[in-house]
């Protein structure tokens, strides 16, 4: 019984508030080409909600937008690369975010180039982190995609999903609130107190 008290005490203050599913909640904007130079884009949608509960080590995959070329054909102005931005901003479990980067370009290959495409290519492979809390990180992984294939000088109308999966790869360190620790403090005295009058 004596043995028992100290260890149960701390049980009880060392739960971690980490160890339920964590609510993520925010928003995403995006930017792109809607006019020449560059290859002209239809983006659908351009942003939107996102919310998602997560443990640590867990994923979520997300169908961002539907991005198509709003053109009938690669033109020599639509082969230089155009910045494509996706903004993060979340307000759950605390204010965070960032923008992930990349370009689309439109390519013009096959036989007597008779096959006109899109790219869309993501900065870094696609990948970067999050910070939010006290050290905590949510990562972020997009997909790179073609789209739009057309032949015979003509760009198709089909669109290519891009998708980002939100991984949960670090929790924040809980900090006690002060008052807890008051409450600990008394805890601990009380049970030496109780230990020494025991062992008296």
């Amino acid at each position: 019984m004596r043995k028992l008290a100290v260890p149960a005490l701390l049980a009880l203050f060392s739960t971690s508030a980490w160890s339920v599913p964590t609510h993520f909640e925010g928003t995403y904007d995006v930017t792109y080409a809607d006019a020449d130079p560059g290859l002209v884009l239809e983006i659908n949608p351009a942003g939107g909600p996102l919310s998602f509960d997560l443990e640590v080590g867990q994923s979520k995959l997300v169908n961002l937008f539907t991005i198509k070329a709003d053109e009938s054909a690669v033109n020599s102005d639509d082969l230089i690369p155009v910045p494509l931005i996706v903004d993060f901003a979340f307000t759950l479990p605390s204010s965070f975010g960032g923008p992930a980067s990349g370009s689309t370009w439109g390519v013009v290959s096959g036989f007597l180039g008779h096959i006109h495409l899109g790219v869309l290519q993501w900065d870094n492979g696609g990948h970067f982190a999050l910070s939010f809390g006290n050290g905590g990180v949510l990562d972020v992984y997009l997909n790179d995609a073609l789209f739009s294939e057309g032949v015979l000088w003509g760009l198709g109308k089909k669109g290519a999903n891009v998708k980002a999966e939100f991984r949960y790869s670090q929790a924040p360190v809980s900090v006690p609130e002060p008052g807890l620790l008051t409450l600990m403090g008394f805890g601990l005295l009380g049970v030496g107190f109780v230990r020494r009058r025991l062992a008296a």
